[in-house]
């Protein structure tokens, strides 16, 4: 709670690790239903059809729209290294920014 920051840590170990149970826990009792024989994409495992290939599709599209996002941190972090910051950057600025992003 924003009441008591300092706890902050104690609860974000303790969600942490109940989420990592939960996640190890479904891994286990997946491989002890079905073993080896369950690829490690498990939209490869569905018959082949319509219904099946919409969803790699939108799989797809989901990887491909998400990457741009996960990039984004380390593309700030890295033009912080080549661009200072400035209070009313020039257009030609702004144009250099856009395409190292």
């Amino acid at each position: 709670s924003s009441l008591n920051p300092g706890r902050f840590p104690c609860i974000y170990l303790v969600v942490m690790a109940f989420v990592l149970t939960i996640v190890f826990l479904v891994g286990i009792l997946g491989y002890l239903a079905y073993g080896q024989q369950v690829h490690n994409l498990v939209l490869l495992d569905f018959p082949q059809g319509t219904a099946v290939a919409i969803v790699r599709l939108a799989f797809m599209v989901q990887v491909l729209c998400s990457f741009p996002l996960q990039m984004l941190p380390a593309a700030r972090l890295l033009e912080n290294q080549f661009f200072t910051p400035v209070s009313n950057p020039s257009m030609p600025r702004k144009a250099a920014k856009t395409s190292f992003r």
